[in-house]
């Protein structure tokens, strides 16, 4: 399987529906408790493209045509990277600063509710972490007055705050039952004084992270005011780009590699036009996984979902959030599982 992969991502090509088919692993579903109706969801839809279109061969300039990734497979997640957790079954999200603004960040309580569902985990918010000013230099937290290295950037002369000293501020806060610990700010980040900035960073060996929302708003870069009749559609695109970063990053602390296989949540991006590009949905793959960890980690309550009640309650919060492209996507899943919805 391997070297088929391999020879395939050599020539830029989409993968064949035997390597895709390989990967989604449906016939590991059979010993699974209630693993039938994740079997017959994956197996009606993998097929259709307009559910989950095959990737087109990349473009120069796109993750896949800098980085050669050979994907993880569903047998290789299970067999060689899914994490058993004992006694940890929240995800932990703190937010870093004290500029969440009405609609100039995502709204906090839909940033939840969408973790809530997409992930089926219990997620929960630590306190917000605020930062004061202790010299041209550094931020203190309000965490035991710990030190965050801070610059102004000098292309942006916006503030940037330095990825490595808030993941050293996680591994102290994490909480003894947390699956991981993920923190966002309106504040952009960079990693080391040679970079520009970095939309976030991980630790999954320390199951900690950091990201950033700031560059998600149309007017980072631009001191121009937004006009008053976009203000909502410019909104609405602040906070899908935020629920599909947010989930994307938690889902890399559950040790899931980037997608090769379809347009996926989980896809690899090297821009900010190409993230907008992907999807906000876990592909039959991706989703496999996903449901593998819940069923090792998570609470009794919340082990073996099932995927349509999952889409339901997901169609309702992008009814919610007037969403309006992923309404119809799910409307459209819904309709294709409704065949084995009774079952």
């Amino acid at each position: 399987y391997q070297r088929r992969v391999r020879e395939q991502m050599k020539t830029k090509v989409p993968l064949d529906k035997q390597s895709i088919r390989t990967a989604v692993s449906l016939q590991t579903l059979h010993s699974q408790p209630k693993g039938d109706l994740m079997k017959a969801c994956l197996a009606v839809s993998m097929d259709d493209e307009k559910l989950f279109p095959p990737l087109l061969p990349p473009k120069r300039g796109e993750w896949l045509y800098q980085f050669r990734e050979l994907g993880q497979s569903v047998r290789q997640y299970k067999d060689k990277t899914l994490l058993q957790l004992k006694e940890k079954k929240t995800v932990y999200i703190v937010p870093i600063g004290n500029n969440f603004e009405d609609k100039k960040s995502p709204s906090l309580p839909s940033l939840l509710k969408f973790a809530k569902i997409y992930l089926n985990l219990d997620v929960a918010f630590l306190p917000t972490i605020n930062l004061s000013k202790l010299n041209d230099q550094y931020y203190t937290a309000t965490e035991d007055d710990f030190k965050i290295q801070y610059r102004i950037n000098p292309s942006t002369k916006q503030v940037q705050i330095l990825t490595g000293d808030i993941e050293m501020l996680l591994k102290r806060i994490l909480p003894t039952d947390g699956i991981c610990l993920l923190a966002f700010t309106m504040i952009d980040l960079y990693p080391d004084p040679s970079w520009n900035f970095v939309f976030g960073e991980a630790d999954p060996l320390h199951r900690v992270g950091v990201f950033s929302f700031a560059r998600y708003h149309p007017c980072f870069s631009s001191s121009h005011q937004v006009a008053i009749e976009d203000e909502k559609a410019v909104y609405n695109l602040l906070l899908r780009r935020s629920c599909s970063v947010m989930v994307h990053e938690i889902i890399h602390m559950f040790r899931i590699e980037h997608c090769i296989y379809f347009d996926c949540c989980m896809n690899g991006s090297n821009s900010l036009e190409e993230s907008d590009q992907r999807m906000i949905q876990l592909c039959p793959v991706c989703l496999h996984k996903l449901w593998l960890f819940v069923n090792k980690n998570g609470s009794d309550e919340k082990k073996y979902f099932n995927p349509i009640k999952r889409y339901t309650e997901l169609l309702e919060f992008f009814k919610e959030v007037e969403f309006e492209f992923d309404v119809i996507w799910c409307e459209r899943m819904l309709e294709k599982l409704k065949s084995i919805s009774d079952k």
